[in-house]
């Protein structure tokens, strides 16, 4: 069995994982921090559970990394520091460990925010997100950036640099440094199918830069779900879980919202509230290069399974790859159907 990409394992802990550790870990927020935590539960499951301790002065939000180096504590911070300075609330971070003193990758604890999340609230959850990423988007940046570090002056840049996107996007979860063209040497992906991607991608950044010029980065949630936002009551929304945040353009959050929810009345909410009916090519252009970038991670990422021959995953990668081409033949030509874009 090999694999083309060499990845530590990801690390999962379920309740009763934590339940055997959780006095130590309870004594170890007791001496580090004014944490002193009574009891958990579990509330949300994922590639990364999440915990609400519990104590006698309150709850918090307990995050264990599930994989080596992501997120990064400095992001927070800086994303936390832009967020004060604009008064816009967001959990505090109490504690991030980055050592595998108690878990392999580290863990860290907010503060919990009550209430409900907008998709849990009973009414259309849509309005209220957008207007909840009003002031996230008004918030200027001087530059497109991720978590991968890679910072560039131009939109056109950021969309042009893709793959190193891509490739860096996996925290210090790979054994050696990968690139994408690994999974064409491996014979999963036919020779040259990757840099035929990459120039139809800069005609999309092209058009893109056309029809609207140079766009503005803003500061962007990176995983605006209505589970991420937190309803207390209609005047005070709260965004929660910002380890995706970035600097980018901002249909960016329409992109990662519709990626889950292929609705295009998404769409066209947007453009009317956002947009006011202006650049929807270009948006839409943009929307399906955010989804192909998803696309071409989860093309990334089968490099991590294990095969015997590479025709085992030969299938699997050409299955994305006609997702991919789908998108792009879409978007690339002077009419785009936008409803069929959103549902692929």
């Amino acid at each position: 069995m090999a694999t083309v990409f060499p990845a530590k394992d990801r690390f999962v802990i379920d309740a009763a994982g934590l339940r055997a550790d959780f006095e130590t870990f309870a004594a170890v927020l007791r001496a580090r921090t004014s944490v002193r935590v009574t009891d958990f539960e579990l509330i949300r499951k994922g590639q990364g559970n999440i915990f609400r301790l519990d104590s006698s002065s309150g709850s918090y939000a307990l995050n264990i990394l599930f994989v080596p180096g992501y997120p990064r504590k400095k992001q927070f911070e800086f994303v936390y520091g832009l967020l004060d300075e604009n008064s816009i609330e967001h959990p505090r971070l109490e504690y991030f460990d980055e050592s595998p003193e108690l878990f392999p990758y580290g863990f860290m604890v907010h503060s919990w925010t009550p209430g409900l999340d907008a998709e849990h609230q009973g009414t259309d959850w849509l309005d209220s997100l957008i207007d909840a990423l009003a002031p996230l988007h008004k918030v200027p940046a001087d530059a497109f950036w991720s978590s991968t570090g890679f910072r560039y002056q131009s939109l056109k840049s950021y969309m042009t640099h893709v793959f190193d996107e891509i490739e860096h996007s996996f925290g210090d979860g790979l054994l050696k440094p990968c690139r994408i063209v690994g999974l064409e040497d491996a014979g999963i992906v036919q020779a040259g199918e990757l840099e035929a991607l990459r120039s139809l991608i800069g005609k999309l950044s092209d058009l893109i830069t056309e029809e609207l010029g140079d766009v503005q980065p803003c500061l962007l949630h990176g995983d605006p779900l209505p589970g991420n936002l937190i309803i207390r009551d209609e005047e005070n929304p709260s965004w929660i879980d910002w380890s995706e945040s970035r600097m980018g353009w901002w249909p960016f959050d329409l992109a990662r919202l519709l990626y889950y929810y292929k609705d295009a009345r998404i769409f066209e909410r947007f453009i009317q509230k956002k947009a006011q009916g202006t650049g929807i090519n270009a948006i839409a252009r943009y929307v399906a290069f955010e989804h192909v970038r998803q696309d071409l991670r989860q093309l990334f990422l089968i490099g991590f399974r294990n095969y015997n021959d590479s025709s085992e995953l030969q299938g699997p990668a050409q299955v994305i790859l006609k997702r991919i081409h789908k998108r792009l033949d879409i978007v690339l030509g002077r009419g785009i159907d936008y409803e069929k874009l959103i549902s692929l």
